[in-house]
């Protein structure tokens, strides 16, 4: 029989002041079993919510499966898994991926302790690997042998950067509107000097949003031609109110060329710059 995740996370227990998680509602853990259409596996459910999806338990501990981090990704790819009309099991319950299009899921007819599958979007095959509580047992012992070494939750910031292709300087400041006051500090573009075999230019411009000063850069070459900015936000700021997730949110239902790459929590002892 299979370990609970509060056994399995029990060693844990004098360590989660150096390690960042936001626990899921009921109602936002059932939402999510909705919008996919399945109901989790036990194991699954008590994980998010007991973890969450922000989270570095798992995040950069296992480089082969990055757990979602958005609850938007698990309808998302489930219909990914859809559309791929494998053979069984056909009730996949998505979970992660392995940042190259290949999905890590579960299936929901395995209730108590569920194998991990993965699915390779080129051969579209299912193949079984480690059961779930198996693999998050080995990663709570990698983090139990580092996590002293991690500094404690309030010297932590989130750190992300907004992308987008295709838009001007100007559809993204009226889009950052919505969301609070915007001032104009460059009137014009600033070049990078950069050094770089692919010829790519960069250039700069600054705003405040909400008195915070955010650094917008424009890099272009003959392929693409992309906005971006970078924000940190402390980890308890990230927890009352977001600026990252408030962005966020407005962002995707605005643009339809846009994706966050998030970085996670980041030292702000020890971050470069």
């Amino acid at each position: 029989m299979a370990k609970s995740i509060r056994e399995i996370l029990k060693p844990l227990a004098p360590h989660w002041a150096r390690i960042v998680r936001l626990p899921l509602s009921k109602s936002e853990v059932q939402d999510i079993e909705r919008r996919v259409g399945l109901k989790a596996p036990t194991l699954l459910r008590d994980f998010l919510l007991k973890v969450g999806l922000f989270q570095e338990l798992t995040h950069g501990i296992d480089s082969s499966i990055k757990f979602f981090d958005d609850p938007c990704d698990f309808p998302k790819e489930r219909q990914f898994l859809v559309s791929l009309a494998l053979a069984r099991p056909t009730d996949l319950f998505p979970f992660g991926h392995d940042g190259m299009g290949n999905i890590y899921a579960l299936s929901a007819a395995e209730r108590e302790n569920p194998y991990i599958y993965f699915v390779s979007h080129e051969t579209r095959k299912p193949a079984r690997k480690a059961r779930f509580s198996d693999w998050l047992q080995q990663t709570v012992q990698r983090v139990i042998r580092r996590v002293k070494r991690w500094p404690l939750n309030d010297r932590k910031a989130w750190h992300v950067e907004f992308t987008f292709d295709g838009i001007s300087f100007d559809e993204l400041k009226k889009v950052i509107s919505e969301a609070g006051r915007v001032q104009v500090l460059d009137s014009r573009w600033k070049c990078v000097e950069r050094t770089t075999q692919r010829k790519v230019g960069e250039s700069r411009r600054r705003i405040q949003f909400d008195g915070e000063l955010l650094t917008i850069c424009h890099s272009k070459c003959r392929s693409w031609d992309m906005l971006s900015f970078i924000v940190e936000e402390p980890i308890d700021k990230m927890i009352k109110r977001s600026t990252i997730r408030r962005l966020n949110a407005l962002f995707k239902k605005r643009f339809q060329e846009y994706a966050l790459i998030n970085y996670g929590p980041l030292d702000l002892d020890n971050r470069e710059g």
